[in-house]
């Protein structure tokens, strides 16, 4: 009877703190993404400014073509991910990918 006891709070255990470090990596990615995106939005204003100004598009389709600007798209190397927000999620997310 005590193992069945020792194995259900051992089990316990591990799933909360897996659970635990879960929602720490999803605050951090959040972070990481509030952080970057401080950082897109005057790009994207800027783009959306400099496409009006050139007039081949209304304002609605500019700010429409501008819109996911650096999201995850395609397959090209995404800005800001350098911020102390994004390195502090990934090196969390390596360390706890080794446990």
């Amino acid at each position: 009877m005590k193992t069945l006891i020792g194995i259900g709070i051992s089990s316990f255990m591990f799933f909360g703190s897996t659970s635990v470090m879960a929602e720490d990596q999803a605050a951090l990615d959040a972070a990481c993404e509030q952080a970057r995106e401080v950082k897109l939005a005057p790009l994207r204003e800027q783009m959306t400014a400099d496409c009006i100004a050139e007039g081949k598009l209304d304002k609605k389709q500019c700010e429409a073509e501008f819109a996911d600007h650096s999201g995850r798209t395609g397959n090209r190397q995404l800005p800001f991910y350098d911020l102390p927000e994004c390195e502090k999620a990934f090196q969390n997310r390596k360390g706890s990918s080794r446990k």
